[in-house]
């Protein structure tokens, strides 16, 4: 990936950063900014053939030297700028070995969504979103009010447009009632053979390009406004740290076609018909597939607890929280115990005797 532009500022000398929601870069001493000037023309947004790519263009393709360091911890390898003040891994907060940074070539993303949501903001969720969760320990409640924690990091990404062609073989079942002994009736499947050929086009399908963070909560963090990428440019990575992609374009399409054939058999079922589908054999070509390498951005935060990491994440685009959470068991006892007191006294009561006493104090009044 390209190193982070290194401007100046005109009324201090400082670097400027890129301050997010903005088109501009930004100095923190005295507060001057100025506007990035994208020549590229940002409407126009090219796909790249992955057969083609990969067969003629991959090797000849433009990289740049980038400093990075790997977490001892997690694994999880990130650009180091020197304008950054953490030197703590974004994914695991576990302290990073700066000594053990290395110069990497890296192939550099085509377009990039840059940060929209502040830090203030992230955080501001953040807060809200752990102070929602019932039977967190105290101490994570305690971790809410505490704004030192998250990291801003672009993530690596590959977005794919496919057609595919499915022929498939299958059974429709239709459901039909038979009546037995003391008027009961039970349901029943006739079942009849289904086959047929499946059309299906895939826009944009997104597969993360890094295994620093589970993929589920990646797919929480959806949508995103790929409507609104641009095209790459170091500016707006001043100030944040960016993950290099660990999945390669080929893993990513397969993967993708995991995802791709979750909706194909949705669709197969939907041609089946019947009230219910049964699928035997699936085979699917794959034709015209593309692909764009982007970068998105997030705020990360990782809490340790008990020995364990729980990590955090803010979509820096639309302030969507996803993360995990420690359960605090003394809460969960109590609060059980609290239940079967209560069910305990109830149990207790004669409700007959207040049943009678309910009744004469309505009868006086």
């Amino acid at each position: 990936m390209n190193k982070e532009a290194n401007i100046k500022c005109d009324g201090c000398g400082a670097a400027l950063t890129f301050k997010s929601g903005t088109g501009s870069l930004s100095c923190q001493y005295c507060g001057h900014s100025q506007a990035i000037n994208i020549e590229t023309d940002s409407s126009v947004i090219e796909e790249f053939d992955i057969n083609e790519y990969v067969r003629e263009t991959f090797d000849k393709e433009a990289v740049t030297e980038v400093a990075t360091v790997k977490c001892n911890a997690c694994s999880a390898e990130t650009t180091l700028g020197d304008r950054l003040a953490s030197k703590v891994c974004p994914f695991c907060s576990a302290p990073l070995v700066i000594q053990q940074a290395q110069v990497k070539r890296m192939h550099t993303p085509q377009y990039m969504l840059p940060f929209a949501v502040t830090e203030k903001e992230a955080f501001s969720n953040f807060q809200s979103w752990i102070k929602r969760l019932w039977f967190a320990p105290n101490a994570l409640k305690q971790y809410a009010v505490r704004n030192d924690k998250l990291q801003g990091v672009y993530l690596p990404f590959w977005t794919y447009d496919c057609s595919t062609t499915s022929r498939y073989v299958g059974k429709r079942g239709e459901n039909y009632t038979v009546s037995g002994p003391n008027n009961s009736r039970t349901t029943r499947v006739r079942w009849s053979h289904a086959s047929g050929t499946v059309y299906s086009y895939f826009d944009d399908v997104l597969v993360p390009a890094t295994s620093s963070l589970p993929n589920n909560r990646l797919e929480a963090l959806e949508p995103w406004d790929l409507e609104n990428l641009k095209p790459y440019d170091g500016h707006f990575l001043t100030g944040f740290k960016t993950e290099n992609y660990q999945i390669t374009l080929r893993q990513g399409f397969s993967d993708a076609k995991n995802k791709m054939l979750r909706l194909i058999r949705q669709g197969i079922k939907a041609d089946i018909g019947g009230d219910r589908q049964s699928i035997s054999h699936v085979y699917t070509e794959y034709d015209n597939a593309t692909f764009k390498h982007i970068l998105l951005p997030c705020w990360v935060s990782a809490y340790r607890f008990n020995g364990k990491t729980y990590q955090f994440l803010v979509n820096a685009r639309t302030a969507e929280v996803q993360g995990d959470r420690p359960f605090s068991w003394v809460k969960i006892t109590l609060a059980i115990l609290t239940v079967l007191t209560l069910v305990g006294v109830l149990y207790s009561l004669d409700w007959k005797v207040i049943g009678e006493q309910l009744s004469l104090s309505i009868n006086s009044l």
